[in-house]
């Protein structure tokens, strides 16, 4: 026969509305990779201003799931990075006007 699902969740102290959970989410694999084209282009880009973008392309997006997505793919630290080139190729292009 098998065991029931109330017994089981019973035994792993689980409780069974989380067994029966169904998330509501809706897949957002467009909206992850438009993000990544744009910070591909716009380093310098952070969240907000994809969401701006999105804004003007016509996208319903709230800004704390674009924040999300935008975190949660590591794309912040790139942001950083990219500043710090661009610091780097502004004080290299001093140097040699100084010259």
């Amino acid at each position: 026969m098998g065991i029931s699902i109330r017994r089981a969740c019973k035994t792993l102290t689980f409780d069974t509305s989380t067994y029966h959970y169904k998330s509501r989410r809706t897949g957002q694999a467009t909206l992850e990779r438009r993000i990544r084209e744009i910070c591909e282009t716009r380093i310098r880009y952070g969240y907000r201003r994809v969401h701006v973008l999105f804004r003007v392309e016509g996208w319903i997006v709230k800004m704390k799931k674009t924040g999300r997505i935008y975190n949660a793919r590591m794309l912040s630290d790139r942001t950083m990075f990219g500043r710090w080139i661009l610091s780097m190729t502004s004080l290299q292009r001093a140097t040699r006007c100084a010259s």
